[in-house]
């Protein structure tokens, strides 16, 4: 079932490679022309003002467009995925690169023969041998990450080992963007071989986790969890990565 033939580029969209493209294109951002995004209050510095939050959701912040609120500087994370695009931006710097968004189904290819009842890229171990294979969430949720892996926040693109395929953070660091709109109940009338999702709705698919998961509770940074994230805003957990059909991925 799913099975597709896709080249997946082995790291996540880097703030420098966006640079790039807004840089030569002159390309701004749904956030910057609309307001501000949420990012996580635990990474904002103590005493920092509150702001509004989403009722479901407090440790959601509307602060400022920059990588972990007004007070972050995304000048010292450049090598860090580019965060808060809305399905409009990721979609134009795919384009631009001359790449496309994968679809849910071919999220598939990023982990190599895995069972459904493996949990992450490292089986269904976390660490795997003590390492950090994925960054997610280390201490108490929401107040504070402690970094204890070494991660405070959002990590390099590349900073934790490759799966099987060479591809990094397949979970954790950031979800990451598909080309497909979401629905809960699609797949089960869908075709089974390269399903796409429906053809209407404002929420897109997303998959992967990110670095506020925590397996204390929400383990969404296993492999076969799917979530749903907004068309139109960005979130500082979002990131996107690249597909491209006929050519081999660009070593970053």
């Amino acid at each position: 079932m799913w099975l597709v033939t896709v080249r997946i580029e082995r790291g996540v969209v880097a703030n420098v490679e966006f640079r790039i493209f807004a840089d030569a294109t002159g390309y701004i951002t749904d956030v910057e022309r609309h307001g501000r995004p949420f990012v996580s209050a635990g990474l904002l510095p103590p005493g920092f003002p509150a702001d509004r939050a989403v009722l479901e959701a407090p440790w959601w912040r509307r602060v400022g467009a920059h990588p972990a609120g007004l007070a972050s500087d995304v000048r010292a994370r450049v090598g860090h995925p580019v965060v808060q695009l809305s399905w409009n931006d990721a979609a134009a710097y795919v384009a631009w690169a001359g790449e496309r968004l994968p679809t849910e189904a071919e999220t598939g290819v990023l982990h190599p023969g895995r069972p459904r009842t493996v949990y992450f890229p490292c089986r269904d171990e976390r660490e795997l041998g003590g390492e950090h294979r994925m960054n997610v969430w280390q201490g108490n949720f929401p107040d504070r990450d402690t970094g204890g892996d070494g991660r405070y926040g959002t990590a390099p693109v590349t900073a934790c080992s490759p799966n099987g395929r060479g591809l990094h953070d397949t979970c954790g660091n950031v979800w990451e963007r598909c080309a497909d709109r979401h629905s809960p109940a699609h797949y089960v009338r869908s075709p089974e071989e390269a399903p796409r999702g429906p053809s209407l709705g404002v929420q897109g698919v997303i998959r992967g986790g990110s670095y506020l998961c925590r397996s204390s509770c929400c383990r969404r940074h296993r492999v076969a969890v799917r979530g749903s994230g907004s068309h139109l805003s960005g979130a500082g957990h979002q990131g996107v990565r690249c597909a491209l059909d006929d050519a081999p991925a660009r070593s970053r």
